[in-house]
């Protein structure tokens, strides 16, 4: 394991792992490449989660950071930034003494990430891959830049004679390929070739000679997305809470909350929400808090325990709803009966009803008058009954007093 990094994931070899650092070199997460022989690649990202340990695989927080921030603040606001798609090629122009960088996830991912580090940079040159995702992905990026407070002068350089889906390792490749057989395209650039600097004013030249300005598409992406530049979310795991006190609720309460937290071996705030809302459940409609003399609120309480699976979360919410579970179970078994009751006592109710409109609908004069009469009545306990069934008040009373 590196940094908790395995060896192997889904079967394939770790073939390479590039580091995230904030600006002050600090390292922030990283992002492994497996493959089998170069082939089948995964890409995958371990950054630290909210409890502060291991390395965990999953992205980084949104906004993303950049791949490269560390570099990017050593350079002058006046040095040329070159962003191209993926660590892999961020590194190698990185390794000829460049300032480059790239964001994590992927030509799908740029909206996610943090640009503002390139806010009052005077030159940025984009280098797409030589594919449809390596287009979309410069215009994203290109409209994101061009919302900034103060924008960079960006350039698009396609640099020539790449594959398909070629980027600048390709073009690296393919001038150093006769005095370095063996460069797979991971490790820095060795420096026998740095030091010839033929490479690099070759790259430089390929730059002058292969830049282009900004389509007007990317313009127009540029105002549709200032109209749509909702702030970014603040993460919930910016702030740090203070911890939860030890003395919230009434001593056997407090007892059960810090017995339940340490028992299931977690947090105490999920116990004592989780006791909180059983409590509101068991307290409302008995109570109410009055706020001002003619103003009163419910106790009703709904609370959400947003932790990752696997959190015991089902088993702290079981152990303090226990006593709500069990009361509901007693009263059912003991108003099943007289429910079973009440249930058969209206349905004779209703036939008895039916039975007299039949009748009605037959009957005329002082009969039809004294049916109406007869149904009104019924019908009229029939509410009545209707009210205490629900309310489950008096088992013992009569149905035909309640009206």
């Amino acid at each position: 394991m590196m940094q908790g990094i395995p060896e192997k994931f889904k079967g394939k070899l770790r073939r390479f792992v590039w580091e995230y650092r904030n600006p002050q070199s600090e390292t922030l997460g990283y992002v492994a490449r497996f493959d089998d022989d170069g082939k089948k690649k995964e890409i995958v990202p371990y950054f630290k989660r909210s409890n502060g340990r291991d390395w965990q695989h999953g992205s980084a927080i949104e906004p993303r950071p950049l791949f490269g921030l560390d570099v990017l603040n050593q350079a002058e606001l006046k040095r040329a930034v070159f962003i191209v798609e993926g660590e892999k090629a961020a590194t190698a122009l990185q390794s000829l003494g460049l300032v480059a960088i790239t964001s994590q996830g992927g030509s799908k991912a740029a909206l996610k990430t943090d640009w503002k580090p390139l806010n009052g940079r005077e030159f940025v040159y984009m280098l797409p891959d030589n594919d449809e995702a390596g287009e979309s992905y410069i215009k994203v990026v290109a409209a994101i830049l061009m919302n900034l407070d103060k924008p960079p002068t960006i350039t698009i350089v396609r640099l020539p004679n790449l594959p398909p889906a070629g980027d600048v390792v390709d073009w690296i490749t393919s001038k150093i390929v006769e005095v370095l057989l063996d460069w797979d395209g991971y490790e820095p650039i060795p420096k026998s070739v740095i030091d010839n600097g033929t490479l690099l004013n070759d790259f430089k030249e390929a730059v002058k000679q292969h830049s282009e300005p900004v389509p007007d598409e990317c313009k127009a992406d540029s105002e549709q997305l200032n109209m749509n530049n909702w702030p970014a979310p603040i993460s919930l795991e910016s702030v740090r809470l203070p911890p939860w006190p030890d003395d919230v609720f009434p001593g056997s309460i407090q007892d059960f909350v810090t017995a339940l937290s340490k028992s299931t071996e977690t947090p105490p705030e999920l116990s004592a929400m989780m006791v909180l809302a059983a409590i509101s459940a068991a307290a409302q409609g008995k109570y109410r808090v009055r706020v001002k003399a003619d103003y009163f609120e419910p106790v009703n309480i709904w609370t959400c325990a947003a932790l990752p699976p696997g959190s015991r979360k089902t088993a702290v919410q079981m152990a303090a709803t226990a006593p709500l579970t069990k009361w509901e179970k007693l009263q059912r078994e003991e108003l099943e009966p007289a429910i079973q009751k009440a249930q058969a006592d209206d349905a004779t109710i209703r036939e008895q009803i039916n039975f007299l409109r039949k009748q009605a609908s037959k009957a005329k004069g002082a009969e039809f008058e004294q049916l109406k009469k007869e149904i009104a009545d019924i019908e009229c306990c029939r509410a009545g009954y209707l009210v205490w069934a629900k309310n489950m008040k008096n088992i013992k009373s009569c149905i035909y007093c309640l009206c």
